[in-house]
């Protein structure tokens, strides 16, 4: 089996994948002459990397400790699915206290970090604050008093005008033609959709 000089995960570009499996065509060994030309490529070398391979070649065979688990052959895809998921919050060190999740809205609570889908979404502190208590309660309608109090705090005396502002900065920046996630409930304030 011959080993590209290069990585192959990160060539004709800058993206790379956040896991690796495995899946030697061959012999055990043959993937392992795969893993260890990729552990010596700097572009690969944090990458969790999981094995792909028939139950009865691990009978005897020796894991090298940098593979993060076995998948076995034929594949079980509950328990697969898991194991996956399992290997990349290992890695990439997730903390699931640390998520709130509201339909395609993923919160990083610990890294301040905001995704819509895939879309990494750049907010300002309270823009922040305010998008983590609206997703802390989805379908509940707060009015502009309550948001004031709950997110810039007792002591802010400026008007419930602001909530209006930052719900239009904030709207702007997550909600795109044909999306919407922020309703806003006549009468009371904002609140942010159920999503199924």
């Amino acid at each position: 089996m011959q080993v590209a000089a290069k990585n192959p995960f990160v060539e004709g570009g800058d993206r790379r994948p956040d896991l690796i499996v495995l899946n030697p065509k061959a012999t055990y060994t043959e993937a392992l002459e795969t893993y260890y030309a990729l552990k010596k490529e700097p572009q690969s070398q944090d990458i969790p990397i999981l094995l792909l391979v028939d139950e009865a070649e691990m009978k005897h065979a020796d894991l090298p400790s940098g593979i993060e688990d076995i998948l076995y052959r034929p594949l079980r895809f509950p328990e697969s699915i898991i194991r996956v998921q399992m290997a990349f919050k290992k890695a990439h060190r997730i903390d699931q206290k640390n998520l709130i999740q509201s339909g395609k809205i993923t919160i990083d609570v610990a890294r301040y970090e905001v995704r819509v889908g895939d879309r990494k979404i750049d907010l300002t502190y309270t823009e922040f604050e305010l998008l983590k208590f609206l997703c802390s309660n989805p379908g509940t309608a707060f009015t502009r008093e309550v948001l004031l109090n709950k997110v810039w705090g007792y002591e802010y005396y400026g008007g419930t005008r602001t909530v209006d502002v930052h719900i239009r900065r904030l709207r702007s920046k997550i909600e795109g033609k044909s999306v919407t996630f922020i309703e806003t409930v006549r009468n009371i304030g904002y609140k942010l959709i159920c999503e199924d």
